[in-house]
């Protein structure tokens, strides 16, 4: 008896050190894993690149309910959007990169991280669709980045690019996808 009553009493501490100390990680993780499964059938966010991101974020970690995720996934386009940034910078010195098409990159690229501030500001003004608006030209923005190489007969992307590239584009999509879950 005295056994069951100690394994009762040792369960219920547990239970409830899971729930103040680490419960809310474990009710944040399955925020942030149903939505990115949500966001992830149809196959249009990476489903393991979603939940890296997004658990690896404080603020995603802590968000409540999807607007504050969404909150926090627009927050993180900032980082790629510097990131590119940095290497459109560096590659308008190298005589091998296309620059024409460089340009239109470093242009489009230029006024992102703008357009990510007004993003947040519609963002806190609850205006989804300016939010849904803003988002999708990010996407395409980076998008036309990228087809400005590829139509430069077989040009290649320049490898620097590559990898903040499609960092933008995946946390851009998966903004986007979640603000299209928030009426």
């Amino acid at each position: 008896m005295k056994l069951m009553q100690f394994f009762s009493s040792s369960l219920l501490v547990l239970c409830c050190a899971l729930f103040f100390d680490g419960g809310v990680s474990i009710v944040n993780g399955d925020l942030i894993a149903d939505t990115c499964h949500k966001i992830a059938d149809p196959p249009t966010v990476d489903l393991k690149f979603c939940i890296e991101k997004l658990e690896a974020d404080p603020s995603s970690r802590s968000a409540k309910d999807l607007r504050a995720l969404l909150g926090s996934a627009i927050k993180l386009i900032k980082v790629p959007t510097a990131d590119v940034n940095s290497a459109i910078t560096k590659l308008t010195k190298d005589p091998k990169v296309n620059q024409p098409a460089l340009a239109v990159c470093k242009e489009l690229f230029g006024d992102a991280a703008d357009h990510v501030d007004e993003t947040c500001d519609y963002f806190v003004k609850s205006d989804y669709d300016s939010v849904r608006i803003y988002l999708s030209a990010l996407y395409t923005d980076a998008d036309t980045c990228k087809e400005g190489f590829e139509d430069d007969l077989g040009v290649p992307f320049p490898p620097p690019l590559v990898d903040p590239t499609n960092y933008f584009y995946g946390i851009t999509k998966i903004a986007l996808s979640i603000a299209d879950l928030v009426k």
